[in-house]
């Protein structure tokens, strides 16, 4: 695994959120971003980047928003809010392959990190890249914000 440390900039993103356990992840994430896709539909605000799943650990549980990149703030809709990906320095990597995969890839770069001596901010996330049918052909951008010093 190649990872480095990179600036990222803020994006306003439409999320959904839930609270979750590791093991549930792969079974709620589809249908929390259907409910995002359906409010895109009724909006008239627009996408305009990848895909994101950003995760906070909590004591109940891993706090999983999901969503995409928007073109102009909003009022808050139902279940879909308007939240801001903080600016700042993060650890990334990129993953290639199988969505089933990023687990690992995630606790490889929390590795690299505690090898770099580099403190992780709260905040990890994963921003996907466009469908393909072949999974060995599907990239994710895999970061975890770092603490500022």
């Amino acid at each position: 695994m190649e990872a480095e440390v990179v600036q990222t900039e803020e994006q306003l993103l439409a999320v959904t959120e839930k609270v979750l356990r590791q093991d549930q992840i792969a079974q709620e994430i589809n249908g929390l971003f259907d409910k995002v896709y359906a409010w895109l539909e009724r909006s008239d605000i627009e996408q305009v980047g990848h895909n994101f799943a950003i995760y906070q650990v909590t004591e109940n549980g891993l706090h999983l928003r999901v969503g995409f990149p928007v073109s102009a703030a909003f009022e808050s809709e139902g279940e879909v809010t308007s939240f801001a990906l903080p600016a700042g320095r993060a650890a990334y990597t990129l993953h290639r392959g199988s969505y089933t995969g990023l687990y690992e890839t995630n606790r490889q770069l929390s590795e690299w990190l505690e090898a770099q001596q580099l403190t992780p901010a709260g905040l990890f996330w994963e921003e996907y890249g466009d469908w393909r049918e072949d999974e060995t052909q599907l990239e994710t951008g895999v970061f975890i914000q770092l603490q500022d010093g």
